[in-house]
C-alpha cells in the first residue's frame, strides 16, 4: 500500500528532469507524476524549508546528456557506466576521492549542462567527445583509460561552466593525459 503522500512529497523526485509533465525519480528510476501517491519501497520526506539548487542523481553529467538527447534511464550507456562505477571504481582505492569528488561536482555540471541554451549541442559533443570513448576503453578493459576521460570531461565542464575548481579535494594531474574536443 502506498503512502498518505504524493511525490512531490518526496526528496527521490527530481524536478529538473521532466518529460511530458512527469518528473524523473531517483529511487524509482522512472517518469512519474507528480500526484501520484508515494512508492511503498522508499520514501523519504522532502524538507518544505530546504532549497532544491541541483539534480539528486547518480550519473549526473551522463544522465544529463542522456535525457537531453531522449534517451531512456536503463539505456545501455547508463547502465554500463552505472555498473562501471558501482563494479570497478568503487572498488579502487585510487578513485574513491574521484568519487566523492563527483558527488559535490556532479550536480552542478548536470544542473548547468541543463540549463544550457545550447544544451543539445554540448550533449552531442559529450557523448561523442568523451562518453562513447569511455564506453570503448571499458569494453576494451582499459579501465585507467576510462577513469581519465571521465576526470577529463569533469574538469573540461567544470572550465566550460566557470565551476570553481578548488572544489575537487583530490590532485588528478598527474594521472590523467588531457583530452581536448574542438568547439
Amino acid at each position: 500500500m502506498p503512502y498518505p503522500w504524493e511525490c512531490m512529497d518526496c526528496d527521490e523526485y527530481n524536478k529538473y528532469l521532466v518529460k511530458d509533465n512527469q518528473f524523473y525519480c531517483n529511487k524509482m528510476r522512472r517518469y512519474v507524476s507528480l500526484n501520484e501517491r508515494s512508492c511503498n519501497t522508499y520514501f523519504v520526506k522532502r524538507d518544505k524549508n530546504k532549497v532544491d539548487v541541483r539534480p539528486n542523481t547518480s550519473c549526473y553529467i551522463t544522465t544529463a546528456v542522456c535525457y537531453i538527447l531522449g534517451y531512456e534511464d536503463d539505456c545501455p550507456v547508463l547502465e554500463s557506466l552505472r555498473s562501471f562505477r558501482d563494479n570497478y571504481m568503487k572498488h579502487q582505492e585510487y578513485c574513491l576521492p574521484l568519487l566523492k569528488d563527483y558527488d559535490v561536482v556532479g550536480p552542478l555540471i548536470g544542473e548547468k549542462l541543463l540549463e544550457d541554451r545550447e544544451c543539445v549541442k554540448q550533449a552531442n559533443r559529450l557523448l561523442n567527445g568523451f562518453i562513447k570513448e569511455a564506453l570503448e576503453a571499458i569494453k576494451d578493459r582499459e579501465y585507467d583509460t576510462a577513469v581519465d576521460l571521465y576526470v577529463n570531461m569533469t574538469e573540461f565542464l567544470m572550465g566550460w561552466y566557470d565551476i570553481d575548481m578548488s572544489l575537487l579535494s583530490y590532485n588528478q594531474k598527474g594521472r590523467q593525459r588531457k583530452r581536448e574536443i574542438n568547439y
